[in-house]
């Protein structure tokens, strides 16, 4: 293994671990579907689309239905702004990275050009880990801001009160 092949290769376990990438098990920021991130609100809202639900709040079906499609179209804003910033961090960390090999590649690994280029590469890297925190911070505080508003909007319904809301959504960094 050639240290240029090694060293993109150690940029490309960096950049991994500085993200938070992980499988599908950690679900990251935008990676859960509406049903996985608000498991109690989707079932709401099959049922009284499909016409069953709560006795109560069959009276106030076509509200739920406007309350649940306002949940639906917020979810997937915020999850298409965190996957759309996801992959353009994950372009410009290929785009670094095939920069860097590129001018550490052949038989100057150590020159000071290609030490500048590792020392510029790791301030990207940084600053893109902590564009990655900022992006998934608004998405969680975006869902569960979404989350507070739909159940504060089937509560105020009549019969709505007695349905148990989802749980909260912490914000998390990845």
């Amino acid at each position: 293994m050639t240290p240029s092949s090694r060293f993109a290769g150690a940029v490309a376990v960096a950049a991994s671990a500085a993200l938070g990438v992980t499988g599908v098990a950690g679900a990251n920021a935008g990676q859960r579907t509406f049903q996985q991130t608000y498991p109690r609100a989707s079932t709401l809202c099959a049922a009284v689309a499909h016409g069953g639900g709560s006795k109560r709040l069959r009276s106030s079906a076509a509200q739920v239905l406007i309350d649940c499609n306002a949940l639906q179209i917020g979810f997937n804003a915020a999850q298409a702004a965190v996957l759309a910033g996801d992959a353009s961090i994950a372009s410009t960390i290929a785009a670094e990275r095939t920069s860097v090999s590129l001018l550490c590649a052949g038989p100057k690994p150590h020159s000071t050009a290609c030490h500048h280029a590792r020392h510029k590469d790791s301030r990207m890297l940084n600053a893109l880990h902590n564009r990655r925190i900022h992006l998934a911070w608004v998405y969680y505080k975006t869902i569960e801001a979404n989350r507070r508003a739909f159940w504060r909007e089937i509560d105020a319904l009549p019969g709505g009160a007695n349905v148990r809301a989802d749980l909260p959504i912490p914000v998390q960094s990845s």
